[in-house]
């Protein structure tokens, strides 16, 4: 069993370590988005079906990589919850 102050040391280190860590793939899903925004308003004046299904094609694509940005901030708030629950019990 590890010692009560020292199992509040360890989690707020790891608390730090995940928020910290968790920084970087944020304001890459924020520009993401924004990027899917600019997108999204290319469709609407999409001056060809070619040109339109290419951009589909582009919006797909950063649907998924926000979908697995967003899979991976949730990871790290779950290892972070397990951690939580194994030293704190």
């Amino acid at each position: 069993m590890i010692v009560p102050d020292l199992a509040l040391v360890v989690l707020h280190a790891q608390e730090v370590v995940v928020v910290h860590g968790i920084g970087r793939p944020e304001a890459v899903r924020s520009r993401k988005v924004d990027h899917l925004e600019e997108l999204e308003a290319k469709l609407s004046e999409a001056w060809s079906e070619s040109f339109r299904e290419r951009v589909e094609g582009w919006i797909s694509d950063e649907r998924d990589q926000i979908r697995e940005i967003d899979e991976k901030i949730a990871s790290a708030y779950a290892k972070l919850n397990d951690a939580r629950s194994r030293l704190i019990g």
